[in-house]
């Protein structure tokens, strides 16, 4: 991500907000929202800062390896309740997702 707006914008999609819906729920005008998601703003009140970490998990402090870091923590916590569920299945799906990161490190 090359700044803050994409990055906002790239949580919200994954969240399935829409614009307009997500900018009435984070209590900011969808002008904003957009202008922000662009760059056309670099601007963000604390509040609404704050308001982003609550909704979409973004803490712009962080670095890309900080927030990887929070990536896999979490791809290990889904990992886990799907072995809960299906062990067999996580198990294929682990052997696969190994092979697949070996055969692009050999390339």
């Amino acid at each position: 991500m090359s700044n803050f707006g994409e990055l906002v914008r790239s949580y919200r999609e994954k969240k399935g907000y829409t614009l307009t819906d997500f900018a009435k729920r984070i209590g900011v005008s969808a002008g904003y929202l957009s202008n922000l998601e662009t760059g056309k703003t670099q601007k963000i009140h604390l509040n609404v800062l704050d308001k982003f970490q609550q909704e979409l998990g973004i803490h712009p402090l962080q670095s890309e390896n900080q927030r990887l870091e929070q990536r896999f923590h979490r791809i290990s916590l889904l990992v886990q309740q799907c072995n809960k569920r299906d062990p067999s299945f996580t198990e294929h799906f682990i052997k696969q997702l190994e092979q697949s990161l070996e055969l692009l490190n050999e390339a």
